[in-house]
């Protein structure tokens, strides 16, 4: 039980901190229940459950809405269930909170590019390079909005920085590579459109993409056990283009003189027809 010269002494402490100190804890309190409510929408997310994320993470920013954090997982969410619009809105809204926050900015970009505005892609992308040069997740997606602009000597520069970037990394990735790898294909350099696949297929070796891109390049170079080898993987790997690559297949069946085989691979690249 509190004696009087204990509830006064509490008392006076009250009355010398005022309203502002209680306004403080009711800040901290709040910003506490916001995290709570930010770390379960981060394991909803990563269970791709985006609806439930979705609604911890509106609960978050009720409680405090200053979360560059929470604004950015939001529009993830949002992007996981092709909300793009609330995405877009999002991700504006951790730009503005945190404008120097490169991720923000990436995050946006990608969502450009993903809806072929490569314009503002490409604004996104180089604002999110001003603050993060090391990045190569943004250098690999201004690479491919430079490409898809036509800018391919820009978009050549960008993908060097991306495998430069990549290389050495705890989790290298195999997608700068890949992509790399398939405009260098189509600008005819088939000595580094090989070396960038051959990376692609060595840091993902249970996609099946890397081996479908080999296998055309050989055929090209008409290295014909190389380019079925290469397709016969991409197959066993799985693909829902599978189709595609039958076709592929067929044709280098077809010059190599395995007429049946040939033919098998042209029926099933009709019966994988999207």
């Amino acid at each position: 039980m509190i004696g009087t010269g204990q509830f006064l002494a509490a008392g006076g402490v009250f009355w010398l901190l005022g309203s502002h100190a209680w306004d403080q804890v009711t800040i901290g309190t709040a910003r506490q229940q916001a995290a709570e409510h930010y770390q379960q929408a981060a394991a909803f997310f990563r269970a791709r459950q985006a609806e439930k994320a979705i609604a911890e993470l509106r609960r978050s920013l009720q409680l405090d809405p200053q979360q560059a954090r929470a604004e950015k997982l939001l529009g993830l969410s949002c992007q996981l269930i092709n909300r793009n619009y609330d995405a877009e809105s999002a991700f504006l809204r951790a730009c503005s909170l945190a404008p120097r926050d490169p991720e923000a900015w990436f995050f946006l970009g990608r969502l450009y590019y993903l809806q072929n505005f490569f314009d503002k892609a490409r604004q996104a992308l180089e604002t999110a390079l001003s603050y993060d040069s090391r990045d190569f997740r943004i250098h690999e997606t201004l690479a491919l909005a430079l490409e898809a602009e036509g800018n391919l000597e820009g978009a050549l520069e960008e993908y060097r920085q991306a495998v430069r970037w990549n290389t050495g990394t705890q989790a290298s990735s195999a997608s700068p590579h890949l992509n790399f790898g398939i405009l260098l294909y189509k600008l005819d350099q088939l000595r580094e459109s090989e070396e960038q696949l051959r990376r692609a297929r060595e840091l993902g070796p249970k996609d099946w993409q890397a081996c479908f891109e080999l296998g055309k390049l050989y055929l090209r170079q008409e290295k014909l056990e190389a380019a079925a080898r290469e397709l016969e993987a991409a197959l066993k790997l799985g693909t829902a283009d599978a189709g595609r690559v039958y076709y592929l297949l067929a044709q280098v069946y077809a010059r190599m003189g395995r007429e049946d085989d040939a033919r098998s691979a042209f029926a099933m690249s009709k019966k994988n027809q999207k």
